[in-house]
């Protein structure tokens, strides 16, 4: 009797399968197999998502996720282009990212493309739209449409990266920016200094109140870590985020925000002593000391398995917030500076930039710093990320002839608050002082104030998730959603009016959302609040 019940639940799960619809695709071009197949596992996360629990629930961090019931047709490979509802091809003579969908086919410039399309079509779909009536064609602005998820402050697993990869590609966005090493915690495994990591990963406490008196110090009393990843682990992020076409560009902050680096080797110091992985968040006096050859051997060792392990034709080597006021005092940099011919401390940023992105660029790769790095002097062939905002700046980044990744912090920093009276309006305390609107984020202009020579300049921009007020990730997802969406669609140039872009968010992108059960914020879908600057960026508590 048993096996007669089993036997009938088999048939019964067999005949729910077949009447489920099926979308048959022809691949008319060889070598297309994998986006097919990286695509049919994507749509397939809806069950991962789901896992018994459709509808409306409440996250760790108290916000609401939501499971749609909607279901995507079955997505099977055919060989006879006549059946298929869908035929895939490739088009030489198109840009590689750009795509067409019309009348059941995606034609592409390459299979990047081809994998940007399907993300479209997995809109289109969700949506309701009938593949037959599917017209889109989108040929990407900007070659450079990432973004950063901050790893220092507050650690994520593995699977959570990879949904935030999901959430990039959902998004069509081709660069996912992994800020692996802050003063409190260093998260990337280094064969030849493995106290990095046995140190460096982990910090006594969390003290959240030493910069906001309303919170409380308590509240992460415990100690955080050790928490890093391993190179397999690595390997095997830089591979899942390839197979979606997007490249992994890897940051190891230097020569400041590396507190975990000197409490782990306190030789890398310039006071040699007294260092400890930072509880807090800020900016440390306490940065690698550049007047001895041992540091720069240390950079270099970090920096060659850096790039044996992520393939990208970039690397980020920080260059932020580094005081000088430790160069000035050491003897080792002052006499460092004499026997170099530097009259001020801040040139000795200059030359280990130089020095290691010379290094960068020996293995074939770019070197890319945040905007800071051009207050000592910048050379001209590392890509800067102008994120500061800071008058004269950008003026002097653009004079200096450098690529420009913009990412301004008003426009494209999505760890500030999304409303002016955010504990009003329920958003969690985040520590921060500021706010970004979906409006401000959509109405970014990249270009704004270049002259065409300049604009050729700018190779694209990116949203940036610092971490200090986000211990987890449904929470992460909450400040990306729908904010990224709209740098995304800022990169693709897709150039809708707002209110037109609002139609698209809620008819496009938010039944995708509830499909793949990703977290987001209502207050531009459901009238919270409206578009208002009027206090500047700052917030009401």
């Amino acid at each position: 009797m048993k096996l007669k019940s089993a036997l009938f639940a088999l048939a019964a799960l067999f005949a729910c399968a077949c009447t489920r619809p099926e979308l048959k695709v022809y691949l008319s071009d060889s070598g297309l197999e994998k986006e097919l197949l990286v695509w049919q596992e994507m749509l397939a996360r809806h069950k991962d998502a789901e896992a018994g629990k459709r509808g409306a629930c409440r996250t760790e961090m108290g916000y609401v996720r939501i499971v749609s019931d909607r279901e995507m047709p079955a997505v099977r490979r055919c060989e006879n282009e006549a059946a298929a509802d869908l035929v895939i091809a490739l088009d030489d003579g198109m840009p590689e990212e750009a795509f067409r969908i019309a009348d059941g086919r995606l034609t592409a410039g390459s299979p990047a493309g081809v994998f940007l399309g399907l993300q479209e079509l997995t809109l289109e779909l969700l949506s309701g739209t009938e593949l037959d009536s599917v017209c889109v064609e989108i040929n990407p602005e900007f070659a450079h449409r990432g973004a950063l998820l901050d790893c220092g402050r507050h650690f994520f697993s593995v699977e959570e990266v990879k949904e935030f990869i999901d959430i990039l590609a959902l998004n069509k966005m081709n660069v996912f920016h992994w800020h692996l090493t802050e003063d409190q915690g260093w998260r990337i495994a280094i064969d030849k200094y493995p106290l990095l990591t046995e140190i460096g990963s982990v910090r006594h406490h969390t003290d959240e109140a030493r910069y906001n008196d309303w919170r409380d110090a308590s509240r992460d009393s415990l100690q955080y870590g050790p928490y890093f990843y391993t190179k397999e682990q690595i390997r095997d992020i830089v591979a899942y985020a390839a197979d979606r076409h997007i490249k992994v560009v890897p940051e190891i902050d230097m020569p400041g925000h590396m507190l975990a680096a000197l409490a782990s080797y306190p030789h890398l110091g310039c006071r040699g002593q007294g260092y400890e992985v930072w509880t807090h968040w800020g900016i440390s006096p306490d940065v690698v000391c550049l007047g001895r050859e041992s540091s720069y051997e240390f950079l270099m060792d970090v920096i060659d398995e850096v790039l044996a392990l992520f393939p990208s034709d970039m690397i980020h080597i920080g260059g932020d917030e580094a005081p000088t006021v430790r160069w000035e005092e050491c003897p080792d940099c002052r006499r460092f500076m004499e026997e170099h011919g530097m009259k001020e401390a801040g040139e000795l940023q200059k030359y280990m930039s130089r020095l290691v992105g010379d290094h960068i660029r020996a293995a074939g790769r770019s070197c890319i710093v945040w905007d800071d790095a051009i207050d000592g002097g910048l050379d001209t062939a590392a890509v800067v990320m102008n994120w500061s905002c800071r008058p004269g700046r950008l003026d002097a980044v653009r004079a200096n002839g450098n690529r420009i990744i913009q990412t301004a912090k008003y426009n494209c920093y999505l760890d500030y608050y999304q409303t002016y009276e955010p504990l009003k309006n329920g958003e969690v305390d985040m520590g921060a002082r500021r706010y970004l609107p979906l409006q401000r984020c959509y109405e970014f202009d990249p270009l704004a104030g270049f002259s065409e020579d300049e604009a050729a300049r700018v190779i694209g921009l990116q949203g940036n998730v610092w971490t200090e007020y986000m211990p987890s990730f449904d929470q992460v997802e909450f400040m990306l959603l729908p904010r990224l969406t709209a740098l995304a669609e800022v990169g693709l140039g897709t150039k809708l009016g707002y209110d037109d872009f609002l139609t698209r968010l809620k008819e496009k992108y938010v039944p995708a959302y509830e499909y793949f059960g990703f977290v987001y914020a209502p207050f531009a879908l459901d009238g919270t609040e409206p578009y208002c600057l009027s206090e500047g960026y700052k917030v009401k508590y």
